[in-house]
């Protein structure tokens, strides 16, 4: 939250994007399939809509730890 103060907004993209492709990156390593969502992830971000983006990433998360959890037992 501080580099998107400091940077008047701009950091918040830049994390948008980075945790898009961070999330294809751990699905495809748990086998699910990994759509790559960095660019609605900005898209979201530009038009203030950044809780819709936290959402997002917050369900790919419980996604992927549902599948390692399945693949455990």
């Amino acid at each position: 939250m501080l580099f998107t103060i400091l940077t008047c907004g701009i950091y918040s993209f830049y994390w948008a994007y980075l945790v898009g492709k961070a999330m294809m990156q751990a699905k495809a390593k748990n086998n699910l399939i990994a759509d790559d969502n960095s660019m609605l992830y900005v898209i979201l971000q530009i038009f203030g809509l950044g809780i819709v983006t936290y959402c997002l990433v917050q369900n790919d998360l419980n996604t992927i730890v549902e599948a390692k959890e399945a693949k455990e037992s």
